[in-house]
Formats: structure tokens, C-alpha cells, sequence
């Protein structure tokens, strides 16, 4: 990770499941949580660090539980038309060659007290305008997978559980393994 910046969090760490690509660090606070004073102190609560600690440590591996949520994703996607740029996809090894660089790793506190989200999002071929993101809470536990809004996770179902996707097609809707 990079030297730290005033607020105390390093200004880039790397992804392994990206193989080591380097992504930007930054806080996003919601205002109504009011962090004034935490802001105005510069530092950043040890929720936040071990989040990002976390994430850092997740394994390269990682890439293979995530191909068909970004699949799932991908395709939702082509059914609305295929971006410029983008080739349709046969099958989810395949996601990898349309995911491109990673632009920023948001810290985001649920409460003052967390869970903390890093939501890290990328750009990919099929959807340009609002690229990828895909949320850990903790930093290491997959909630979200979708288009960059800084959602965190998707509302359970009548069944209690979340999915990682939700496609506009219903057929696309994935739950992480």
C-alpha cells in the first residue's frame, strides 16, 4: 500500500483478485451520519483500517467465485443491447477480458459504528456509463455486484436471503456461492 494521506488511510492498495492492479483509496462518508469531527481530526475509525485490511488480503482465487456474478451481470446487460466496444460473452471465464482498470476502492460506513463497505469499482465493457462495482462488507464479504451507485447489498428475498445481482431480467438475478 501507498504512503498515507491525511485522513489516515493509504492513497492506494492493491486487488489481488485484479492480479495486484493498484486501486485508488477514499473515504465516502454519508452526510447523514455527520463525521464532522472525525473528518476535522483526520483520522479514520479502526473499523475502516480492518475493513481495508481485508479486502487486501482477499485471495487472487477469489476471481473464479465472482465469474458468474460478473456473468450474470454482463449478460443482463447485452439483453438491453451490446455496448460499444463490447463482444458478447459465451461463457463466464470469459468476463475477465471485458473488466479493465479499477477506479476507486470507497471505504462506506453502514452506521458511525459499521459495518464498514468497500466497494470497489472498475471499468468494464458492457456497461461504460456506470461501469462495475462490487461491495464487501467488512472487506471481505461479497454483498453487491451491479452498476457503480455505491449501493452496498440488495434486499433480502421472501426467502431471507440477498442476492449479489439483481438483473433487470429476473433470469440474471445471482446469489453469491
Amino acid at each position: 500500500m501507498s504512503d498515507d494521506t491525511e485522513a489516515g488511510l493509504p492513497d492506494t492498495c492493491p486487488v489481488p483478485f485484479l492480479l495486484g492492479q493498484d486501486v485508488r483509496v477514499a473515504l465516502d462518508i454519508p452526510f447523514e451520519l455527520e463525521f464532522d469531527e472525525m473528518a476535522e481530526a483526520g483520522t479514520v475509525p479502526a473499523a475502516a483500517h480492518e475493513a481495508l485490511a481485508r479486502f487486501s488480503a482477499l485471495s487472487a482465487d477469489l476471481r473464479q467465485d465472482l465469474e458468474p456474478l460478473l456473468y450474470a451481470y454482463a449478460r443482463d446487460e447485452e439483453g438491453k443491447g451490446i455496448a460499444p466496444g463490447a463482444t458478447p460473452l459465451r461463457e463466464a471465464s470469459e468476463v475477465w477480458s471485458q473488466v479493465g482498470t479499477a477506479r476507486s476502492l470507497m471505504l462506506i460506513p453502514e452506521t458511525p459504528e459499521g459495518p464498514w463497505y468497500a466497494a470497489l469499482t472498475c471499468d468494464v465493457a458492457w456497461e461504460p456509463e456506470h461501469q462495475l462495482q462490487m461491495s464487501f462488507k467488512d472487506g471481505d464479504e461479497l454483498t453487491r455486484v451491479g452498476p457503480g451507485d455505491l449501493h452496498h447489498a440488495h434486499p433480502a428475498d421472501a426467502d431471507g436471503r440477498a442476492p449479489s445481482f439483481v438483473g433487470a431480467d429476473p433470469a440474471w438475478t445471482t446469489y453469491a456461492a
